[in-house]
């Protein structure tokens, strides 16, 4: 092999590690999620494969001096990779079970059930792309001095992984998908296996090792076919760059609703597609007062941050009374609302506008008080609440981009309404408005509603609601609990433990 090819081989197995290492936490969305739980476990598991490679690489490296080992290295895991691509989904369904997940017992699936997926289906290609490092440097060291050699291979790989993190995340899942990018991948990997072969002068072992290949179709098909639960419809689905984005008819004894569903999270939803009656049985129905809760009889102008497929808007237009309300919904991804068009019932005319893009840096752009009703509605997943959206300093933008007497009501998914979930946002918001802030948990459901105003304690809503909704609406005085800041905001964890604690 001539000089360069080694540097070469290590651009490629680089950009392979972290081809796996992204594509990874997109391959398990649709059973166990995204969330920082998922991520340390995948990253964790591939430092560790690469580790263990390392030090089993460098050994082999002072016994051999042909390409063979290198060559071995890379097929075993291409042709892992191709099997990853073909049986992982597989796998991950027999981990995660039949039953759906709650948010009660998600947590388990986050941490326990992803760890196992992440050893068993990227540990040993990635202790192989390990290997691959130390054999390439006693290759090159035959063309360079070691120093030289070591640096070379090492800067090279490096600049492959950044170019696999960069072409994963923006061109190959987005074009392709996940399970065609692994496989795109794990094929030139075999590939490469072959050709080190055929250069050592092994050609039966090159033709078994592009047997494999034979696998490189299945690994192309969406795996999503096979989630819906026992008795729904899956509608729609779409892989966006952020979600795994679904649509599902659900079975009569949840009566038959159509939900808007992302990642692991068919045993909740983020949207439900309503009639024009209007009443869901879900927390929407709290907002039917609210064109009476704020004063006035002029047009309201109000912001939902995370739109999602517009329920919560499309409802503010049924329960409007007369009153004209303005909408202006933010949703970070387009894929949602072009789904949710297509099968939710999402209607542009319930809309002033819909904006894709963060509901944080949108706020920031808006002119200062801009709103007479902020609706935060944004959730990380199934669980938790994006973090740039749970700080002080957010919720004293929000004040500020509200007028004065202006509410902002934030959603929080709690199975513990008196859990430290809800008391450190309430104290957070608090901290953020200046001011006190209400609590109402809503009755029969796992939500609890978070009411901040601007220039006081927010006044208690009318009492004429279809829900019993605010019959413990009450001011939440700040306690002794921490304030989250865009320093210090770990409120997965939190959220975590309220779940555990649950259980």
């Amino acid at each position: 092999m001539r000089r360069w090819g080694f540097p070469a081989l290590a651009f490629v197995t680089g950009a392979a590690v972290t081809v796996y290492e992204f594509a990874a936490p997109s391959l398990f969305r649709g059973w166990f999620g995204q969330t920082i739980y998922v991520w340390a476990n995948v990253i964790g598991v591939i430092l560790f494969a690469l580790s263990l490679g390392y030090a089993a690489g460098g050994r082999l490296a002072d016994r051999t001096t042909t390409l063979v080992p290198l060559a071995v290295v890379l097929a075993f895991a291409g042709t892992y990779g191709l099997a990853v691509g073909w049986a992982g989904p597989a796998f991950c369904g027999w981990l995660a079970g039949p039953e759906e997940y709650t948010q009660d017992t998600a947590i388990r699936a986050f941490v326990a059930e992803s760890l196992a997926a992440s050893l068993f289906l990227f540990g040993p290609p990635l202790m192989a792309l390990g290997m691959a490092t130390p054999l390439l440097v006693q290759r090159a060291s035959s063309e360079w001095p070691v120093g030289r050699a070591a640096g070379v291979i090492f800067a090279v790989g490096t600049m492959g992984s950044i170019t696999g993190i960069y072409a994963t995340t923006f061109l190959f899942v987005d074009w392709w998908g996940v399970r065609a990018t692994i496989t795109l991948a794990s094929c030139v990997l075999v590939l490469l296996g072959a050709l080190g072969l055929l250069a050592a002068r092994r050609k039966r072992a090159a033709v078994a090792v592009l047997l494999p290949l034979a696998l490189a179709p299945a690994g192309v098909r969406p795996p999503w076919d096979a989630l819906p639960p026992e008795g729904a419809r899956l509608v729609a689905f779409r892989e966006s760059p952020y979600q795994l984005v679904r649509v599902v008819d659900r079975p009569a004894r949840d009566g038959g609703q159509r939900w808007l569903a992302f990642d692991e999270g068919l045993g909740t939803y983020h949207s439900m597609r309503i009639d024009d009656r209007g009443w869901t049985g879900a927390y929407y129905d709290a907002f039917a007062v609210l064109p009476d809760w704020l004063p006035g009889d002029g047009p309201l102008r109000v912001l939902i941050v995370g739109n999602a497929a517009g329920t919560m808007s499309r409802f503010l237009q049924i329960h409007a009374g007369g009153r004209t309300i303005e909408t202006d919904g933010v949703e970070i991804d387009p894929e949602v609302t072009e789904v949710s068009r297509a099968t939710m019932g999402l209607r542009d005319e319930d809309h002033r506008r819909i904006v894709h893009g963060d509901g944080r840096a949108f706020l920031r752009a808006c002119p200062e008080g801009s709103y007479d009703a902020i609706f935060l509605d944004a959730y990380a997943r199934q669980v938790s609440i994006p973090p740039a959206l749970a700080t002080r300093e957010f919720f004293a933008l929000a004040r500020s981009r509200l007028r004065e007497g202006g509410l902002l009501v934030c959603n929080i998914g709690a199975l513990r309404p008196g859990g430290a979930l809800v008391k450190t946002l309430a104290d957070t918001a608090a901290a953020g408005f200046g001011s006190d802030v209400a609590l109402a948990p809503l009755e029969d459901l796992a939500n609890v509603l978070l009411i901040a105003a601007r220039g006081g304690p927010p006044p208690a809503p009318p009492s004429h609601i279809q829900l019993g909704a605010y019959d413990s609406f009450a001011r939440h005085v700040p306690g002794e609990g921490i304030v989250l800041t865009d320093d210090y905001c770990p409120v997965e964890a939190i959220t975590a433990r309220d779940l555990e604690l649950r259980e």
